[in-house]
């Protein structure tokens, strides 16, 4: 297995260093991981006349994105899991900096930097729960209709009476 202490050195852009911020009402927790969400979120929340509630869903879903990233940090791998709520909230993320006009600002960050860092650290041999779950419900739906499949032939005539087969002659 890789070892990944690495990725969290490599996020420092320009030798900056991450930290969380406020947006809106919302305290972030793992911008530490992003210099790039820091920069992106400070300058559009000082931009006139935005729509500062939906500054901060953004930048919840962007937090959100992050926490599985340094989730998966701290356990030293990434599951396909991951990367199906990474991506989830960081669409989700993406569309209403789209609506806002600052999406270009944040892509970079979450599509070139963090999203690849994910997919480096997948880790193909580590089955998530719900994989495993999919895996044993196929092998048994594989031998469910073993019996219907089978044609079994009895190896005596069925007209035949048995029932003084035991009796003592």
């Amino acid at each position: 297995m890789k070892n990944f202490s690495l990725y969290t050195e490599e996020l420092n852009f320009n030798n900056q260093e991450g930290k969380n911020i406020t947006v809106g009402k919302y305290e972030t927790e793992y911008f530490t991981l992003c210099p790039g969400a820091v920069d992106a979120f400070t300058n559009l929340m000082k931009e006139s006349g935005v729509d500062m509630a939906k500054v901060e869903e953004a930048a919840k879903h962007v937090d959100q994105a992050l926490a599985v990233e340094g989730k998966a940090i701290e356990r030293g791998h990434s599951t396909q899991k991951d990367l199906e709520d990474y991506d989830e909230h960081a669409t989700l993320a993406e569309e209403i900096l789209d609506e806002l006009g600052d999406l270009e600002n944040h892509e970079y960050y979450l599509r070139d930097v963090h999203e690849p860092k994910l997919v480096d650290m997948l880790d193909e041999n580590e089955m998530d729960d719900e994989e495993l779950e999919d895996d044993e419900e196929e092998e048994d739906e594989d031998y469910s209709n073993l019996d219907e499949d089978l044609e079994v032939e009895p190896f005596w005539d069925e007209t035949e009476n048995f029932d003084n087969l035991f009796d003592k002659e």
